[in-house]
């Protein structure tokens, strides 16, 4: 899982537009923040992250994996 690499590394935020159920419950459990992207490049969200300009997500979709869709 992707999601245990990350908290196994020590990361306590990421930052992106979509996150699945699954994760962001394991997340949750891990206390690691999940902040959502804006419009630009990986280093103009850290830029907005350090700035304090990210808020956090709280939408979270449901996992498709292993289904047709």
């Amino acid at each position: 899982r992707a999601a245990q690499v990350i908290v196994d590394n020590g990361v306590r935020a990421v930052i992106t537009n979509r996150c699945g159920e699954n994760a962001e419950k394991f997340f949750r459990n891990a206390e690691v923040f999940i902040y959502e992207a804006k419009e630009g490049n990986a280093e103009e969200n850290i830029d907005n992250f350090i700035e304090n300009k990210l808020s956090l997500l709280n939408e979270f979709h449901s996992s498709f994996h292993g289904k047709e869709k």
